[in-house]
C-alpha cells in the first residue's frame, strides 16, 4: 500500500511540476529586457498567453505606446522579443555580434502577429 501511494504521489508532483515549470517567469522575463534593451526596456509591456495544442506561443501588438510581448513561457517572450527586434526595428543579436542600433521611437505593430512553434521539442543549440 505504501509503495501505491508513493508512486501516485511522485505522479501527482511531476504533473505540477510540468505546471509549474511552463508558466511564464514575469521577473526573468522583464530581466531579459533590462539585459537585452536596457534603454527601450520600459516601452514593452509582457504579458501571459497559454499554449495553443501544447505549443508554445507568442504575440506581438501595439498598445499605447507600448509593445506589448505576450507568451506561454520565457522562451516565447524571447522569441517575441526577437521577432520584434529582427523584423520592426531591422535589429539582430547573433553569435557573431548584435545590431542594436533602435530607434528613439520603436516602431508600432500595426496588426497583432501571432506564432505558433511547428515544433514538438526545441533544444538550446541544436543545429541539426
Amino acid at each position: 500500500m505504501l509503495i501505491k501511494k508513493y508512486f501516485l504521489l511522485v505522479a501527482v508532483l511531476t504533473g505540477f511540476a510540468n505546471t509549474i515549470f511552463a508558466q511564464l517567469d514575469m521577473v526573468a522575463s522583464k530581466a531579459l529586457l533590462q539585459r537585452t534593451v536596457p534603454n527601450h526596456a520600459t516601452r514593452f509591456l509582457i504579458e501571459p498567453l497559454p499554449q495553443k495544442n501544447g505549443k508554445d506561443v507568442f504575440e506581438i501588438e501595439s498598445r499605447d505606446g507600448k509593445i506589448i510581448l505576450r507568451g506561454d513561457d520565457g522562451v516565447a517572450i524571447a522569441s517575441a522579443l526577437y521577432f520584434y527586434l529582427n523584423e520592426y526595428c531591422h535589429a539582430q543579436i547573433t553569435w557573431n555580434g548584435s545590431n542594436l542600433n533602435l530607434p528613439k521611437n520603436l516602431p508600432a505593430v500595426k496588426t497583432k502577429i501571432h506564432k505558433v512553434t511547428p515544433y514538438e521539442y526545441r533544444y538550446y543549440l541544436n543545429y541539426c
